[in-house]
Formats: structure tokens, sequence, C-alpha cells
């Protein structure tokens, strides 16, 4: 029987989904509710199944492609704790992820 990892969202993370709410809520609130639910739902996953997504390029990150939305959440495990590094749109460019994004985007 396997325990969950404690999760940690980084600042950027945090961000990340503040600002996707903020810009999906202008023009539909009850969207925006659905997709943080959906990407929470994901995160809860990961803690039980931390090798569910794919390996990245970058040392240790992970990425999940959301199965129903274009997000993409980033994270690695350190220790007991999954902690999500982003939380980007498959198509949004993104300095410095943005060739990481476009591989996961398209699986």
């Amino acid at each position: 029987m396997s325990t969950s990892l404690r999760v940690r969202y980084t600042a950027k993370a945090f961000r990340d989904l503040e600002e996707i709410n903020a810009y999906i809520a202008l023009d539909n609130p009850g969207a925006a509710g659905k997709l943080l639910g959906a990407i929470e739902h994901g995160v809860g996953l990961l803690t039980l199944f931390p090798n569910k997504a794919r390996r990245s390029s970058k040392n240790g990150v992970r990425a999940l492609v959301l199965s129903r939305y274009p997000y993409i959440i980033f994270y690695r495990v350190v220790g007991r704790e999954l902690v999500v590094t982003r939380v980007l749109h498959g198509a949004r460019r993104h300095l410095g992820f943005r060739e990481e994004a476009a591989v996961f985007a398209s699986l």
C-alpha cells in the first residue's frame, strides 16, 4: 500500500494558477472553476502515482498533460513531496518551456 506525497506549489506555479483562473473567469467563471478542479484532481493523482507522467528533458522534472484541457502540469518529486513547478497552456509560448510544452502538448 502506497502513501500519497505532500503537495507544494512553487511561487511560479501558484502565479500560473492565479493567471489561468483570472483569464478564464473573465468570460466564464464556471469554466475557470472546472479547470482548476481538473488541475487539482491531476495533482492529486500524481501524489499517489508520481511516475505516471512523462519525464521531460529537464533533470528530474515530469510533465502531465491534462486529458480534457490543454494544460501541462510540470513537477518533480523531492523526498516525500510533489513539487509543482509550473502549470502552462500547451499552445502558449513560454520562455524556457517552449520546446518542452510543444513536445508534451502533442502527445
